[in-house]
């Protein structure tokens, strides 16, 4: 705006910059020759103009403008920067937040047939089935007592009154008698089915003779038997119970083992984009936390900027034309166009000037030659026309 390299101009700022644009260059240069050079990150500013001073205020001018609008330029350029990582990290946050849902979501409802549980499950299976083999051993013990006791308490009188040969000693001995015929016979065999209908007919008979007894039982063997006999009641009772508890966890346990291939694609897929999620936020906020000292070095003018290294110098020669080549390369154009004229002109002229053209033209040999036999004044021709020649030359290479 304070220089106007073209006064004289008056068609508007516009026109003045795009002249100002056209005679403008920049190269990369060498910061310590100013020699042009590639894959650099110096580069030099160049302004034609055809007033020397000019040139230097214009180039003046044009090195405060890029320093100053690279300055402008990084600084909105770190604020933008800084403004898009802040939005970015918000939405990965909102991202995170929806999967760690989904994560919780699928661990709650998977959560023994998750990958990591697999060595859990298969440790609880293990010991769960070790358990429920002993219990069960304790369980099929507890019913061989039971029966052994109710085998005794059927045999006892709960009364010191009822003789000791009551029905239950009968009951006993037709026991023993059905369990030798079952070992001898089948259960159709008439001798079994008539020992079964015997101690039917004595068991009801039994229970309705004790039931026709008045009072608590005195007999301190039955009383013995019949503690010994709910003890062991109460314990199957326990031991099926924990059985039973076993058993459903080892269902539990197997479930989650069956299920696990499943499981475990659908957790790898959900773990993996959680883990992308977790490094993508990760690498913004290492961004934000760079982008955030830039901001601050740039509004500072701390940060990476131009530097002046050579001011614009006012020049005191020409840049171009180059004269002495412009001499040099016409000196040469001058001797190749006069050679080329002298070949052409030699080369059409018919004039028979010697004995080889008299005999090139006709086929026939001379008698003789005569050479040229110059005089006073054809030495003076001679040397007038290489001197002036020469001093056209001394002259043409003087200018």
């Amino acid at each position: 705006k304070r220089v106007d390299p073209y006064p004289k101009v008056s068609d508007g700022l516009e026109a003045k910059a795009a002249r100002i644009a056209a005679d403008t260059s920049v190269e990369s240069v060498d910061p310590l020759t100013y020699k042009r050079k590639e894959y650099t990150t110096a580069f030099s500013v160049y302004y034609d103009n055809r007033d020397p001073a000019i040139a230097k205020r214009v180039a003046d001018e044009l090195l405060q403008l890029f320093v100053t609008y690279n300055q402008r330029v990084r600084a909105d350029a770190a604020r933008e920067t800084y403004s898009f990582l802040q939005a970015q990290a918000r939405q990965l946050e909102g991202t995170m937040g929806e999967m760690e849902k989904r994560l919780s979501a699928f661990k709650a409802k998977y959560g023994e047939a998750l990958p990591e549980a697999q060595g859990r499950n298969m440790l609880g299976l293990d010991r769960a089935q070790r358990d429920l083999d002993g219990v069960e051993a304790e369980v099929h013990a507890a019913e061989e007592r039971e029966d052994l006791l109710r085998v005794q308490i059927e045999a006892l009188s709960p009364s010191l009154t009822v003789a000791v040969a009551d029905w239950r000693t009968e009951l006993a001995r037709l026991r023993a008698e059905l369990a030798l015929a079952e070992q001898k016979y089948t259960p159709e065999h008439p001798d079994v089915k008539r020992l079964r209908r015997a101690i039917a007919e004595i068991v009801a008979q039994g229970n309705a003779a004790d039931r026709q007894q008045t009072g608590t039982p005195d007999n301190p063997e039955y009383l013995r038997v019949r503690s010994q006999l709910d003890s062991v009641r109460r314990e199957l009772a326990t031991l099926r119970g924990r059985a039973s508890r076993l058993r459903a966890e080892i269902g539990g346990y197997e479930r989650a083992l069956s299920t696990a291939p499943t499981v475990e694609r659908e957790y790898v897929v959900i773990a993996r984009e959680y883990e992308n999620a977790q490094r993508r936020y990760q690498d913004v906020q290492d961004k934000i936390k760079a982008a955030s000292l830039t901001q601050q070095l740039e509004s500072e003018a701390r940060g990476e900027r131009f530097t002046l290294i050579r001011e614009a110098t006012r020049p005191t020669t020409p840049h171009a034309p180059n004269r002495i080549g412009v001499i040099l390369l016409g000196l040469v154009l001058g001797l190749g166009v006069a050679t080329l004229v002298a070949v052409m002109a030699d080369a059409s002229d018919p004039t028979v000037r010697s004995a080889e053209d008299l005999e090139a033209g006709f086929g026939a040999l001379p008698i003789g030659a005569i050479p040229p036999i110059p005089n006073a004044a054809d030495e003076r021709r001679r040397r007038f026309v290489w001197g002036s020649a020469a001093a056209a030359y001394a002259v043409g290479i003087g200018v």
